[in-house]
């Protein structure tokens, strides 16, 4: 994903650019991605690609606890 060689995008202009590029249901993404930023306590209005980037690495790691978890139950 070029993002980071973009003009240093932040807030709303760097969510709008990672929800094009994944060229995945923009809704969809935008509701993910704000839920996210939220849980990890950021403002997506003051967003920087660091900030971008530990939420989602906290995204992926509870994800990837929850699979754990289930695999363990079945």
């Amino acid at each position: 994903m070029e993002v980071s060689s973009e003009e240093m995008l932040t807030g709303v202009q760097l969510i709008n650019k990672v929800v094009s590029l994944t060229e995945l249901p923009q809704s969809c993404i935008q509701n993910e991605l704000g839920q996210m930023i939220e849980a990890s306590g950021y403002k997506e209005e003051a967003l920087t690609l660091d900030q971008l980037r530990e939420a989602m690495l906290a995204y992926l790691e509870a994800l990837n606890a929850s699979c754990d978890e289930q695999n363990g139950q079945e």
